[in-house]
């Protein structure tokens, strides 16, 4: 869907679905459960160390996951658009972890200046305009940079196994006649 929605910007937001880039501006502060850290919003995860598996690496499964994330407004150059955070996925980096024995800990935040691109239901309340979930919508914030990267990867690696069929079949092709 990224691929196909045209950025808005924050002055000329159309109702319905967008997509906008810029930097966050929290609203009001929450702060993270474990590393205590001032956020727009966080993810917040415990994990418990697996037996190895048969190549003796250590895996890890989630027993707890929570996410919150406050309200907050996304600037570009021409203005800025509330954004009601309830029910936003976002997906970034875990920014701090803790292991200790078999438990490890992390954590990933929303941060006040961070560069993101949105995507949400654009809708009018009491004629401003804010951003949020809506039905089955998505409703998710990520890395401008994350999303551009794997918008030109894909492409690449489908190319690669596409031609890596094709000169397979080729070769297959010569030795068996």
């Amino acid at each position: 869907m990224q691929a196909i929605l045209p950025s808005s910007k924050a002055n000329s937001v159309a109702m319905g679905m967008v997509e906008i880039v810029g930097d966050l501006e929290q609203i009001e502060p929450l702060v993270s459960p474990y590393f205590s850290k001032s956020c727009i919003g966080y993810f917040y995860r415990i994990e418990k160390e697996s037996k190895p598996d048969k190549d003796g690496r250590t895996t890890y499964h989630t027993i707890h996951f929570e996410q919150n994330i406050g309200d907050f407004n996304i600037l570009d150059e021409t203005g800025f658009v509330k954004v009601i955070g309830a029910d936003l996925e976002f997906y970034d980096k875990e920014a701090d972890r803790y292991e200790g024995g078999t438990i490890r800990h992390s954590e990933g935040y929303l941060l006040q200046d961070d560069y993101m691109m949105l995507m949400g239901y654009a809708s009018s309340d009491e004629g401003k305009t804010i951003i949020q979930k809506e039905g089955k919508n998505v409703f998710i914030i990520a890395n401008p940079y994350s999303i551009e990267n794997y918008n030109k990867g894909i492409p690449l690696l489908n190319s690669f196994l596409i031609t890596l069929f094709i000169t397979t079949l080729l070769i297959l092709f010569i030795l068996l006649n």
